[in-house]
């Protein structure tokens, strides 16, 4: 587990993806805002939340055969350690994995403490 992400889109590595996921949330917590986007690939979803989206807290990529949105970015939910960069703080996040959605993929993006459920 990562306590922070690297700023800018540096944290959009493969080896930083989360595989198989098919929802990401915050811990303990609810109501959360979030942004849709269509982007297209994993690697653009990732890009999105870390330079696009305002304190991303997290991001879902599933592909889509059908015009519309394919990313899922969450932003600006509270958390611990604010800053300038990330003025409502760093919350931990959840991802869900699923054995049957290898293509969809999410992470956790700058404003996220990373952490990561099984």
């Amino acid at each position: 587990m990562k306590n922070s992400q690297p700023s800018g889109s540096s944290g959009c590595s493969k080896e930083n993806y989360v595989p198989s996921v098919d929802w990401v949330g915050i811990r303990d917590g609810q109501g959360w805002d979030f942004e849709l986007e269509a982007v297209g690939s994993a690697q653009k979803c990732c890009v999105y939340c870390y330079e696009a989206a305002s304190e991303c807290n997290a991001w879902l990529f599933v592909p889509s055969t059908r015009p519309g949105p394919d990313c899922t970015v969450i932003t600006g939910y509270e958390g611990k350690d604010p800053n300038k960069t990330c003025p409502h703080g760093r919350p931990s996040i959840l991802f869900n994995k699923v054995d049957d959605k290898p293509e969809n993929f999410a992470g956790g993006g700058p404003c996220s403490d990373a952490g990561r459920d099984p």
